[in-house]
């Protein structure tokens, strides 16, 4: 039918090629898909036809970003902002619900030429050139984009947009951003999710790979043996790895710390993991000290985490009220039977039942120890280290 139209001289519509490029997409017609992006129907717009321009705009961008061509996707970013932004402030009736990295955001025609149709065409693009930036660990391209859309546009980043930087940032324990994600989280209105806050008090507290490890004492030594040959200078950033493809990401080490054995100091963030842990009791108006409330519900990541580090600030009353309120989440769910995240998370309940166990003994809390036992029974709980029942 595209080529039946063509053959007698009718000019495609951007309507007409919005199906065409997302087929040409699926089925890897690249002729056709390059055939359909270099369409110069965009250079008969003046700067006032912005929301027509944002549409055609950001249809063109997502084809070029499924061609993995994000270069000429931000130039069509680019020549976006050049747009007037339209003056007819009506707001879109729904949360619009589109598939990042494709063309289809749903917005009903008749706000389709709207100031906040505008603004979710850009966010869509701004956010599909992220998270092709996050998946080549380009993080300060990605960043410096994410400041740029806050600035530029009224709309808040999603709350997915959010959880890609928190990923990135968990999986290499760069608290320091983690808490700046945090904070601009809060600032722009965006409440983080149970993923959210799972990776922000999980990251603080969990134990790198031993390669992770070493590469971090290697790069330690590196700077270290270069600062040493030239004290009067301080060592360059050129002597690390370059911020690039190729990058890990990890956090720097400091300079006296050149052995694997030491850097256990500075992998654990105790005081960051219970800043977190607070922090969601807060945004949930929840009362931390009332193990029945039923506003903040922790999974058993988040609990096993917690535990561990208020076991590393030596406050056993604190681990076992934790495990408390884990034991009485788990029979809320599953009053009758053994609840489901036993089954899903056998590894962190184990070291919940651990540390409970510990913390009890820590105290000489002989009745407390006693039924954190039986409920190891009732629930057919296996130690990682075996506990004589005599403790």
């Amino acid at each position: 039918f595209y080529d039946e139209m063509l053959s007698r001289g009718i000019e495609p519509t951007e309507l007409a090629k919005k199906p065409l490029i997302k087929l040409a997409r699926n089925v890897g017609e690249r002729r056709l898909l390059k055939a359909l992006l270099e369409s110069p129907e965009t250079e008969k717009l003046t700067t006032l036809h912005a929301a027509t321009a944002a549409r055609m705009l950001s249809n063109r961008a997502q084809a070029f970003i499924a061609e993995y061509d994000v270069d000429s996707a931000k130039s069509q970013l680019e020549q976006l902002l050049m747009y007037h932004i339209p003056k007819d402030t009506r707001a879109v009736p729904f949360s619009p619900g589109y598939s990042v990295g494709s063309a289809d955001i749903k917005i009903p025609l008749d706000f389709t030429r709207t100031r906040e149709a505008f603004f979710i065409y850009t966010r869509s693009l701004y956010e599909s050139i992220m998270r092709i930036y996050i998946i080549r660990r380009r993080a300060n391209d990605a960043h410096e984009l994410l400041d740029d859309m806050r600035r530029t546009i009224y709309l808040p980043p999603t709350r997915m947009a959010y959880n890609w930087f928190i990923r990135f940032h968990a999986k290499r324990k760069n608290i320091q951003k983690l808490h700046e994600m945090h904070d601009m989280m809060l600032q722009d209105g965006v409440m983080p999710d149970e993923y959210a806050y799972t990776k922000f008090i999980t990251s603080c507290m969990y134990h790198p790979n031993p390669s992770r490890l070493q590469k971090l004492v290697d790069t330690a030594t590196r700077r270290a043996y270069f600062g040493a040959k030239d004290e009067e200078h301080e060592p360059t950033v050129g002597l690390d790895e370059p911020e690039g493809v190729h990058s890990s990401g990890l956090p720097d080490v400091p300079r006296h710390i050149t052995e694997l054995a030491n850097i256990h100091n500075i992998v654990y963030h105790p005081q960051a993991c219970t800043r977190f842990y607070k922090s969601m009791f807060l945004e949930h108006e929840a009362d931390i000290d009332d193990l029945r409330s039923e506003k903040c519900q922790p999974n058993a990541h988040i609990i096993n985490s917690v535990m561990c580090a208020y076991t590393m600030l030596e406050k056993p009353v604190l681990v076992l009220r934790e495990f408390q309120r884990f034991v009485r989440y788990q029979h809320r769910l599953s009053p009758h039977q053994r609840p489901p995240d036993l089954m899903k998370s056998i590894i962190p309940v184990a070291h919940i039942f651990k540390m409970a166990l510990d913390a009890a003994r820590v105290i000489n809390n002989q009745w407390m120890a006693r039924k954190i036992l039986a409920q190891m029974d009732v629930w057919g709980v296996r130690l990682p280290n075996p506990i004589s029942k005599e403790a």
